[in-house]
């Protein structure tokens, strides 16, 4: 409903939407939803925009997808790609939520594995991906999705007691 994933249930009755209410979901909107999503079932009912308007002479008649995507295409032509894609972007970010945070766990595990297989070796990260990523499913399958961000960093750490370097990266001894 807000391009978040939020972990929601929907309460109807009969083939009506009623209701949309939060689910607990500690690793993706923990009990919380947007006022979007909470509110939607108002244009789920009502159905407001049901098919495609066209401007003609100052004013809205209705018109087929086609014509309508035609008229969209008249207006277009010709247009700097770039204001086009600016404008896509101003459009599509209050519903992305863009932050300078997105991402940021994904860049811990990757840093986990990187560092897991050794920071010089790709076959070594690529293992230490696999590792983590398994560890971390495993955990959150087994244990609880509380510990599943956790445990792949434990499991990193003893790793590194046995083998410093990571798992496939050589020692780089230097004569001097």
């Amino acid at each position: 409903m807000d391009a978040v994933g939020s972990a929601i249930r929907v309460d109807t009755r009969g083939r009506e939407v009623m209701r949309i209410l939060p689910r607990v979901n500690e690793n993706v909107n923990e009990e919380w939803i947007s006022d979007k999503t909470r509110h939607i079932v108002d244009g789920l009912r009502t159905q407001r925009l049901d098919r495609p308007y066209v401007r003609d002479n100052g004013k809205l008649r209705a018109a087929s997808w086609s014509e309508a995507f035609a008229a969209i295409a008249a207006r277009v032509a010709g247009k700097d790609g770039k204001r086009i894609g600016a404008i896509a972007g101003i459009l599509i970010a209050p519903v992305t939520f863009l932050h300078f945070t997105m991402m940021q766990h994904v860049l811990h595990f990757a840093f986990a594995a990187a560092v897991l297989g050794g920071i010089f070796s790709l076959p070594g990260s690529v293992l230490g991906g696999v590792v983590i990523g398994v560890t971390a499913n495993l955990t959150g399958a087994y244990v609880s999705s509380a510990w599943k961000e956790v445990i792949p960093f434990v499991v990193m750490l003893a790793i590194l007691v046995v083998r410093p370097h990571g798992l496939l990266a050589r020692r780089h001894l230097k004569k001097v």
